[in-house]
C-alpha cells in the first residue's frame, strides 16, 4: 500500500473520530437534564 494512502486514511478515520467525539461531547452537554 503506497504512503500516500495510509496517511489519507489515517487523517479520514482522525477527523471521522474527532467528529464523532465532538458530537458525543455536544449530546451530552446539550441534553436536558432529568
Amino acid at each position: 500500500m503506497p504512503v500516500t494512502t495510509v496517511v489519507v486514511l489515517t487523517a479520514v478515520v482522525a477527523l471521522f473520530l474527532s467528529f464523532a467525539g465532538v458530537l458525543l461531547w455536544v449530546d451530552h452537554y446539550t441534553a436536558p437534564r432529568p
